[in-house]
C-alpha cells in the first residue's frame, strides 16, 4: 500500500495466499465488492478471466513514516 502523497511513505504485508475463487465465484466476488464501494452491480467486470484469493496476514510493516 503506496501513499501517492509521500511516495517515500508506504506499508507492506507479509502473508500467506490461498485460492479462493476462479471464474463466475470469482466474477460474484468482484460483483459483491463494487456494490459494497462504488455503489455498482460489477457488470462492467463481465467476460473478464478472474481469480479471488484469501490473504492471511501475518505481518505488517510500514516504511517512511
Amino acid at each position: 500500500v503506496q501513499d501517492w502523497h509521500n511516495p517515500a511513505h508506504w506499508v507492506g504485508l507479509k502473508g500467506t495466499a490461498e485460492l479462493l475463487h476462479e471464474g463466475e465465484d470469482a466474477l460474484a466476488d468482484i460483483a459483491a465488492m463494487a456494490r459494497r464501494y462504488d455503489d455498482d452491480d460489477g457488470e462492467r467486470f463481465r467476460g473478464q478471466d478472474r481469480v479471488s484469493f484469501l490473504v492471511r496476514v501475518e505481518r505488517s510493516f510500514e516504511y517512511g513514516g
